[in-house]
């Protein structure tokens, strides 16, 4: 049954144009050394990021959840309206949308930097922006998940059809962590 499901979601991607051809998705664990470990888990990671991406048959590598991987569903209010909108939620970083092939319709992406520091930006996808603002001009607009923290949006990505979600569900990606133990390998 999971290999049935997997190749339903892999063709429902591809059939989207996500480019999953030669894609390896990856979850580390990362377990208590038994002696003391003076690198940070970012620094451990960003370790295994490189030596990832120095194999010489690898040409990307993304510190993100998989395109395979269920969004997370959660609500967001705008800064403008006040306006609370339930939505999909993904981590991602930099390299996420070229890996994926998943297109940037207005705005930019995410930078490394952005990424390292932990930025308080979001990426929203077309049906989401125009949900927001009938004219989909959202790039600059806050976005608060009532943890504390907001977001500003920097870009609006193409809709796309997911496994177990519609091309229109309203979505958002955030900046995934550096100690995050998710790679996307093509």
């Amino acid at each position: 049954v999971s290999v049935g499901l997997f190749r339903d979601a892999e063709r429902v991607l591809n059939e989207n144009g996500v480019d999953l051809e030669r894609s390896s998705s990856a979850f580390l664990y990362q377990s208590t050394p038994a002696v003391p470990v003076e690198a940070s888990l970012e620094q451990q990671f960003a370790q295994v990021r490189q030596r990832l991406a120095d194999l010489p048959t690898v040409e990307k590598v993304s510190q993100s959840h998989s395109p395979l991987q269920e969004f997370i569903r959660t609500v967001v209010v705008s800064g403008r309206t006040a306006s609370q909108y339930p939505v999909y939620l993904k981590r991602i970083d930099h390299a996420y949308l070229g890996i994926t092939g998943q297109s940037l319709a207005l705005g930019r992406n995410f930078s490394a930097a952005e990424i390292q520091q932990g930025a308080s930006v979001a990426l929203v996808n077309t049906a989401f922006a125009q949900g927001l603002e009938r004219d989909g001009g959202v790039l600059g607009t806050a976005l608060s998940r009532g943890d504390g923290d907001t977001y500003t949006v920097v870009g609006v990505v193409d809709d796309l059809a997911y496994p177990g979600t519609a091309a229109d569900s309203p979505r958002i990606y955030l900046p995934a962590s550096e100690a995050g133990s998710n790679f996307i390998i093509k």
